[in-house]
């Protein structure tokens, strides 16, 4: 009897987080429609995940930045405990810039004022971004402060 009642438990569980995921992804693509498609959510797996399960999520701004929230030994196994015992881990905000051979053979139609004021706009929510991430609390918490409070924060701040 009891083996059936953590069969149930783990069930139950299971329904849970995949109902949650599915709000989560509807939640993004619906988000992306309201930014233009100038800042996105990417969702992608956990470091060391399996490539099937894209809990994670980046900020894509222009299609040429990236913005994400990690704990900074995320495949630590002590990382790993502290987390899933809901204790926060130190964390860092890692910024990467895309390559951008495509873009530049896409945008050489454009006319040069066009082009400029993407370029100003681009400018703005970079530096917004930066700055955002420069002052944002280092410490990963699963419940209130991690890859998707990030990111929701990060887009609510240069969207200002």
């Amino acid at each position: 009897m009891k083996c059936h009642g953590i069969i149930s438990s783990s069930y139950t569980v299971f329904i849970f987080v995949i109902s949650s995921l599915t709000i989560t992804l509807c939640a993004v693509d619906s988000l992306q429609l309201n930014f233009d498609n100038r800042v996105r959510i990417q969702p992608s797996p956990l470091i060391g995940g399996p490539d099937w399960l894209p809990v994670h999520c980046k900020v894509v701004v222009d299609d040429s930045y990236v913005f994400d929230f990690i704990p900074l030994n995320a495949a630590s196994p002590e990382t790993l405990q502290k987390l899933i015992s809901l204790q926060a881990v130190p964390a860092t905000v890692r910024t990467r810039q895309k390559n951008h051979k495509r873009e530049a053979q896409e945008t050489e139609h454009q006319n040069s004022e066009n082009k400029s004021d993407n370029e100003e706009v681009k400018k703005i929510y970079i530096e917004r971004a930066d700055q955002f991430c420069k002052e944002y609390d280092r410490d990963l918490h699963l419940i209130n402060n991690n890859c998707w409070s990030f990111a929701f924060d990060l887009i609510q701040y240069i969207s200002r």
